[in-house]
């Protein structure tokens, strides 16, 4: 059995990766830090808040999170900080 940590508040890394047009980020957390499908991701540059994203696939180490499209003020970038939305 694998050991899942529960997502925690303030929980946070990185963007790896951007899809065309904004579409899509790939962040540096995966199931091994709790990150699960449908969580939410604010992604940050700075004090900027850039966009929200949700989870639609994720691995150990990786998720990938599709920019809800209102959300995007912008143009996302690599090392772009994403913390997770609490309810």
């Amino acid at each position: 059995t694998q050991v899942v940590e529960a997502p925690s508040v303030g929980l946070s890394g990185q963007v790896v990766s951007v899809g065309t047009h904004n579409a899509f980020v790939v962040i540096n957390l995966g199931t091994t830090k709790g990150v699960q499908v449908n969580q939410k991701f604010n992604i940050i540059r700075g004090t900027t808040t850039l966009a929200t994203a949700q989870v639609s696939s994720v691995d150990n180490d990786y998720a990938i999170a599709q920019v809800i499209t209102d959300s995007l003020h912008g143009s996302l970038g690599k090392g772009d900080t994403a913390t997770i939305v609490t309810q």
